[in-house]
């Protein structure tokens, strides 16, 4: 049954005493305020701080305080009231979740289920980082390969098919079942480079599990290798050479103890 316009919080507070709004306020927090104020804060300032300070929401939910909140009702509201919700306002402790939620409605508040909009719960859902058959089926063969003796594999795939996305996949399966880990991304070119570490950021915040670090290391880019523990570092290979043979000698040696697992984009290179 509807019975009028209801309250918003602003008209409710104007329509009771200084002292009712105070009531509703922390008596600790209303005497620093008055304090402050340099007297009794009253009249419009009161009801910009109620404004701030009041959660109708929670103060609804609870018998004490929604009681508090009725008894402040003007006659008027009070009849509005209870002629909306279908009963009397006292007592104030058996109210049912349906007038509950006329109650909240009454002073404007919606649920957040009001909110939702009416969508099936059946149909397709689409992954935010899915592969086609032909990279899934790549994805199948190859994952039991890194398990085996030898370790390696080599993903093998036409130019423009997803090589790159493919391979993400095995590395987020990588990380997910190995926990620390230290994936290393070898590439030359920074265009190579820059599509694998924005591949890792895309495909490991959709498949990931964990907080990972991901590390670059081309151009002028050489992160605190020794203090990566957990995460995905792409390194350029003309870098990584200049810093074995110039600056750092040592770094790939520290860094390896930590490694599980190798990719090099564009294998054909490796052997030179």
């Amino acid at each position: 049954m509807s019975g009028g316009p209801g309250l918003t919080l602003a008209r409710f507070l104007d329509s009771i005493t200084d002292e009712g709004v105070r009531r509703l306020l922390d008596k600790r927090l209303l005497s620093v305020v008055d304090a402050v104020s340099g007297g009794r804060i009253f009249g419009p300032d009161l009801r910009r701080l109620a404004l701030t300070l009041v959660d109708l929401d929670v103060m609804l939910g609870n018998n004490a305080a929604r009681g508090l909140i009725l008894s402040l009702l003007p006659d008027h509201k009070r009849v509005e009231l209870e002629a909306r919700v279908g009963r009397r306002i006292r007592p104030l402790s058996d109210w049912t979740d349906p007038q509950l939620k006329q109650l909240r409605g009454f002073f404007g508040l919606t649920d957040d289920t009001d909110l939702l909009p009416a969508r099936p719960l059946r149909g397709s859902v689409t992954p935010e980082y899915a592969l086609f058959d032909h990279q899934r089926g790549a994805v199948r063969r190859l994952v039991p390969l890194l398990s085996q003796d030898e370790r390696r594999a080599i993903l093998h795939l036409p130019t423009g098919v997803g090589k790159t996305r493919t391979a993400m996949h095995v590395v987020a399966e990588w990380f997910r079942n190995h926990e620390p880990s230290i994936v290393v991304w070898l590439a030359s070119g920074r265009e190579l480079l820059e599509q694998a570490a924005g591949a890792f950021r895309e495909a490991w915040g959709s498949l990931g599990t964990r907080p990972l670090q991901l590390e670059t290391m081309w151009g002028d880019d050489f992160p605190a290798l020794d203090r990566l523990s957990d995460g995905f570092l792409v390194a350029g290979l003309t870098k990584a050479w200049v810093m074995i043979s110039r600056t750092d000698p040592d770094w790939a040696a520290r860094l390896a103890p930590r490694v599980r697992l190798v990719v090099f984009d564009e294998a054909h290179q490796s052997i030179a």
